[in-house]
């Protein structure tokens, strides 16, 4: 019986709670409400759906939320939390990441 590696990492990113196509799309969706791009502008909504892709794994995600916490914009000031948000999304390789942290 051949197991892909493909299949073995779908499945250790499933275990993980990780899904990039889902985190993918919530972050898109978070920074149509940040903006009002094609649907009413909602900052709290916004930072809802980044808090679910940076949970998911999303690095755009955890950058984008890194700033926000770090300038205390939606959400309450925290330096610390920021700093968090930036070195998860520098492990990811996330330059600007990597460059703010």
């Amino acid at each position: 019986m051949k197991i892909s590696i493909a299949l073995i990492a779908a499945l250790l990113l499933s275990a993980c709670g990780q899904n990039p196509a889902q985190a993918r799309a919530d972050y898109d969706l978070a920074m149509k409400y940040m903006r009002g791009a094609g649907v009413p502008q909602d900052e709290t909504r916004g930072i809802t759906y980044l808090q679910r892709a940076a949970d998911e794994g999303s690095a755009d995600a955890q950058l984008t939320l890194g700033f926000l916490y770090l300038r205390g914009t939606g959400v309450p000031k925290d330096a610390a939390k920021a700093l968090g948000l930036f070195l998860r999304a520098g492990q990811q390789g996330n330059r600007d990441a990597q460059y703010n942290a």
